[in-house]
């Protein structure tokens, strides 16, 4: 990932091109793990997270002075997701919900928002279709 850019404004850059030309170069240009999770995490019906977003604060701080990066928190989201091999046995609800509350108000505020829209299935990205994907990153299991 650019480390200037936040997902939500690659996502933006995503949906403003206009050729699956275009696209495939974009998709091969962010070809990096936690990139293709994200992109899983938009696809992949079969994932199923175990919370739902809780009520947050969004982030006031500026693009860039956030604490975190949804980037950087993408090798962490397995904690969210129903039934991952990772996830700690121990973990409760309740301190699912503590560790995604800190993670959603630690985002930029369109990152939080962009990770919610995920978690509820309700994220729409413009030309973003499973061929294409699967073009690009054919190991995806979408």
């Amino acid at each position: 990932m650019s480390a200037e850019l936040l997902y939500s404004e690659m996502i933006e850059q995503y949906e403003a091109l206009e050729t699956n030309n275009q696209r495939i170069n974009y998709l091969q240009k962010h070809n990096n793990p936690r990139f293709k999770f994200f992109i899983n995490l938009i696809l992949n019906k079969k994932i199923k997270f175990s919370i739902d977003p809780p009520p947050y604060r969004p982030a006031e701080e500026p693009a860039g002075l956030n604490f975190t990066y949804l980037d950087a928190e993408m090798d962490k989201l397995y904690r969210f997701i129903q039934n991952h091999k990772l996830k700690p046995a121990g973990l409760t609800t309740q301190k699912e919900t503590e560790l995604l509350l800190v993670t959603l108000e630690s985002l930029h505020k369109d990152e939080a928002e962009l990770l919610c829209k995920i978690m509820t299935k309700t994220l729409k990205v413009k030309n973003l279709k499973k061929p294409l994907v699967l073009k690009v990153f054919p190991d995806l299991e979408i």
